[in-house]
């Protein structure tokens, strides 16, 4: 090597574009493990609950799960970041075969769109999400679709004041004539709900500063919520949290547990009496996650599996829950740069509600 190649370089390349080079390359050694974090949250092991039941057979982005009669819906994705239009509802049975792709009707204003946010709804339809994709823009519609006749109908005929790919959490009553929705993690002080029907919507009114998470009975006679009587400035998200219920007219609003943040999903049992919720409970400063069956009766609190989990849904039978979560501790490594991925798993909780 030429002993002047450092001084043969700096005269090709400028001196100023060397510093640059040699900036970029610090950058990258010692902020790349913390990219890599906050791009995969996985790299910071987060190991599942040892009762969990793996279901699915590879890990992939899974969302939004739901156990409709003897399948498990759900949103999946090979990728993180997937943009409008590829979102699709996949299906199973309940011990991880017959996957298929659900070929769902598209709602009737849209043309080109994806599909998101699958529910079932307590008419026995699976409710879901349709982005429609025009000029850049993307608005979210809401359907139900029928199984037995193969048919989609409308819920709303207007944009959702929400979005529901990432946020937005709507529920319906038992016949699916009146919805609400939400938000579903509260990022800001201005969190709120919404009444739905088909042609219109308008603001839930309560004196609360922060409401969200709106969740309907079966039977129809209560909305369960999160919220927050007094917030003060700052992320909802982190904020301790109220379990409020409430009359399906929106009177009657009353706390019946405390002490929660970081709400990730939850939903009713099938009888009306428990709430499985996915949240940190906070109390005497200490801190644990993990997903929690509340009676909603006395708010008395049972913690059932250690860790995060994003969705989670019950089944007919009220004895398990099906729930998305973390990878086995020998699949951490896959979570690497642009890659998240979870994992499908059911729980057994038929002693927690026998008690």
């Amino acid at each position: 090597m030429r002993k002047d190649f450092p001084l043969l370089i700096t005269s090709v390349l400028g001196t100023g574009t060397i510093l640059c080079v040699i900036l970029c390359l610090a950058f990258y050694v010692i902020f790349s493990s913390w990219f890599r974090d906050w791009d995969c949250p996985d790299a910071q092991p987060n190991i599942p609950d040892p009762k969990l039941k793996l279901v699915s057979e590879k890990a992939a982005r899974y969302q939004h799960v739901s156990w409709q009669d003897n399948d498990l819906i759900f949103e999946y994705d090979e990728k993180y970041y997937a943009k409008p239009g590829e979102g699709r509802i996949w299906r199973m049975h309940p011990d991880g075969t017959n996957r298929e792709q659900l070929q769902l009707p598209n709602h009737p204003n849209c043309q080109e769109s994806s599909f998101v946010a699958p529910q079932r709804l307590h008419d026995g339809r699976l409710g879901y999400g349709v982005l429609c994709i025009a000029n850049g823009t993307v608005q979210t519609y809401m359907m139900a679709y029928d199984f037995k006749t193969a048919k989609g109908t409308p819920l709303i005929h207007y944009p959702s004041p929400i979005d529901l790919r990432n946020i937005g959490r709507d529920s319906w009553n038992p016949t699916a004539t009146q919805g609400i929705i939400g938000d579903k993690i509260g990022n800001s002080a201005e969190s709120q709900m919404w009444w739905l029907w088909q042609d219109h919507w308008s603001p839930v009114k309560f004196d609360l500063d922060l409401a969200m998470d709106p969740v309907w009975s079966p039977n129809g006679k209560m909305i369960a919520f999160t919220g927050i009587a007094k917030e003060e400035r700052g992320f909802a998200w982190d904020a301790i949290k109220d379990l409020y219920l409430m009359d399906s007219n929106g009177a009657n609003i009353r706390s019946f547990a405390s002490g929660f943040n970081h709400v990730l999903d939850w939903t009713w049992s099938p009888d009306s009496r428990w709430l499985a919720l996915s949240a940190t409970f906070n109390e005497q400063g200490t801190e644990t996650s993990g997903i929690w069956l509340i009676e909603v009766s006395t708010g008395k609190r049972q913690l059932i599996a250690k860790g995060w989990y994003q969705s989670l849904d019950w089944s007919s039978s009220g004895k398990e829950l099906v729930v998305v979560g973390p990878p086995p501790a020998n699949e951490q490594q896959l979570c690497y740069g642009t890659t998240f991925n979870t994992r499908l798993y059911r729980l057994d909780i038929s002693n927690a509600v026998d008690q």
